[in-house]
């Protein structure tokens, strides 16, 4: 399945993974000048990253996606297709690296695009500090959606997020950009705050996603802090049948 991202996005993702300070960053390119690629390349990718010659390179913690590809969930090949794209994303989760997916922007179900309805990919929903509430384009779980979907979903600054640019398409470096694929930098970026602390760990059977749970525990212990923190229709005041999960905590 072609993948569509803006082909800014790279430069972009890695300027937000900066609010790690002094964090080395990696690029694995799957997507061509135009912002287009296969998922099949995104999938490598995440393999390569959990391999010996990945980890031995590069020791690659968190995987950043801001992409998506979509297959309805009523298509007769949708768990099939879920199958073969995700068994490379766990890959990368047993090797305890932290998988994070942009949510997708179209206002509906998360489920169908990938990878970030992959069981072992942290699926990153957008809010809008602005307004306080999840932003309108953002995707999401329904409420009823089983409790292992809603562990996997976080949520993180999306709209008018400044971040570095490609000088050719920007003669400051710089431009304000709004999706889930500028939310989903934010927590890859936390997490790996989380690892550089100690909090987060390698080996012993740690996987991603039990590293993940470590950054949704902060999450919900500053949701449940107070008032001041959270939006309108996080995970302690979902409405209309919305889950876009709890606001990410830069904790570690």
């Amino acid at each position: 399945a072609d993948v569509p991202a803006p082909a800014h996005r790279g430069c972009t993702c890695a300027g937000i993974v900066g609010i790690a300070p002094n964090l080395p960053v990696y690029s694995l390119k799957v997507l061509d000048g135009a912002g287009v690629g296969s998922l099949s390349d995104a999938m490598a990718a995440a393999e390569w990253a959990a391999s010996a010659e990945g980890q031995s390179k590069a020791n690659i913690r968190v995987i950043n996606l801001s992409l998506a590809a979509y297959i309805s969930p009523s298509d007769p090949d949708y768990q099939a297709t879920l199958d073969v794209v995700c068994a490379s994303f766990k890959v990368a989760d047993d090797a305890g690296i932290v998988v994070v997916a942009a949510a997708g922007n179209y206002g509906s179900d998360l489920r169908g695009y990938l990878p970030a309805s992959c069981p072992t990919v942290v699926a990153v929903t957008a809010m809008n500090p602005a307004s306080n509430g999840a932003s309108s384009y953002s995707n999401y779980v329904p409420t009823d959606a089983a409790l292992a979907d809603k562990a996997r979903v976080i949520a993180a600054p999306g709209d008018g997020i400044l971040s570095t640019i490609s000088y050719f398409r920007e003669a400051s470096g710089y431009r304000e950009l709004t999706g889930t694929s500028m939310a989903s930098p934010h927590v890859a970026g936390v997490a790996a705050t989380c690892f550089m602390s100690g909090t987060c760990r390698t080996g012993s059977g740690a996987t991603g996603m039990s590293n993940f749970k470590k950054l949704q525990t902060a999450a919900k212990e500053r949701l449940g802090g107070g008032a001041d923190y959270g939006f309108a229709d996080d995970a302690a005041s979902v409405t209309n049948g919305r889950f876009f999960g709890s606001l990410l905590w830069a904790k570690f």
